[in-house]
């Protein structure tokens, strides 16, 4: 058995002629992710439909769900251009809509202006064969529970549940930077922001050992992981400073400290950076803010 899903990115449809580019690289970034599960990938229509065996849905919908650039997925169902296999299609699919609730509405939309049905000519009929169907239903078009969405196409594609996506853009599409790391809060929430502005990202992180535990290193690694989950192929760079960070201490005014430490991290990052072909560096800090280093 084969499950079909419908992916859905949002400000990717206002680019202009540029456009393809961007579905591109949202393809490949899927492909990348998905390399070890049998997917078939295929963009029509300003939608992305994604086909995968049932068992690998878990897999499947894991990754759709970090993958920066989609706004959002839903599993659908599709079914011929005609109002018999329509309503048969929508009676299954309200099947497994029912423990969301009894209240519903219907979102026809018919891209394919040759449908001989307008968008309210589809969705009233097939709101009356639902509530024939399934007496318990009750319609309520501002509050809904659910809302079963009909789209007209090449052919008919119907779902219910939409399931989240981070949004942005695609990875890569925005360049490609250096993310400096640390075992706070700031600095993982900063790379995946820029993440979703189509950044590519690796990161860098500071050990200075006695002074910071294989604790701190261990949750800084745990942190890389978290975001390669949006990242594909994100890599961690460990930098020793405790050397350089003891000179500092030694020679520089109490008061400069964090500056100089500050600066040399800023030195060396920026050193990797260029040798990687990154074009910028990322950082966690705030305006105003003591940097926890």
């Amino acid at each position: 058995m084969k499950a079909l899903y419908l992916l859905k990115y949002g400000e990717l449809a206002l680019k202009g002629a540029n456009r393809i580019r961007f579905e591109r690289r949202l393809e490949r970034d899927i492909r990348k992710k998905l390399a070890a599960t049998p997917i078939t990938l295929v963009n029509k229509w300003g939608r992305l439909y994604l086909e995968c065996l049932t068992e690998a849905q878990d897999t499947v919908e894991q990754v759709l769900a970090h993958t920066v650039g989609l706004v959002s997925f839903s599993e659908a169902v599709k079914t011929t251009k005609d109002m018999p296999a329509v309503e048969s299609a929508a009676c299954g699919l309200v099947e497994t809509l029912l423990d969301q609730g009894k209240c519903f509405k219907i979102e026809a939309r018919r891209t394919d202006k040759s449908f001989p049905l307008d968008s309210y000519r589809i969705a009233c009929p097939l709101g009356d064969v639902l509530l024939a169907r399934f007496p318990q239903l009750k319609v309520n078009l501002k509050h809904p529970d659910w809302t079963l969405k009909v789209e007209i196409r090449e052919a008919v594609y119907l779902y219910g549940r939409e399931k989240k996506a981070p949004g942005g853009l695609p990875r890569g599409s925005g360049g490609r930077g250096l993310l400096l790391l640390s075992g706070g809060i700031d600095s993982p929430v900063a790379g995946y922001l820029m993440a979703k502005r189509g950044l590519e990202l690796n990161t860098v992180y500071f050990d200075t050992p006695p002074f910071t535990s294989a604790q701190a290193r261990e949750k800084v690694r745990q942190l890389s992981k978290i975001l390669s989950r949006y990242l594909t192929s994100i890599r961690l760079y460990t930098v020793p400073f405790t050397d350089i960070q003891v000179h500092i201490k030694n020679t520089a005014p109490g008061e400069e400290l964090t500056l100089h430490t500050r600066a040399c991290m800023i030195r060396i990052a920026e050193m990797l950076a260029l040798r990687q072909h990154k074009l910028c560096l990322v950082t966690g800090e705030s305006l105003g803010q003591v940097a926890s280093q």
